[in-house]
């Protein structure tokens, strides 16, 4: 293999994009917003993974305060 494809090939599998992802809760008049960073998190599910964590906590501890 020439060292162009060798270091192109490398560069592939060791620099992944990281993942910047953010979200609000209610959509209409928002009460919460979830930035996160997911370093090497590229563009797969686990990307949404935290920020809905989050979102569905401050969700749920909405919902047992009115009750």
């Amino acid at each position: 293999m020439r060292l162009k494809a060798k270091l192109e090939q490398w560069v592939r599998a060791s620099l992944k994009d990281n993942g910047w992802f953010a979200g609000v809760e209610p959509r209409r008049n928002p009460e919460i917003v979830v930035c996160a960073l997911l370093e090497e998190g590229e563009h797969d599910i686990w990307r949404r993974a935290p920020r809905q964590q989050v979102i569905k906590a401050y969700v749920e501890k909405q919902a047992a305060d009115a009750e």
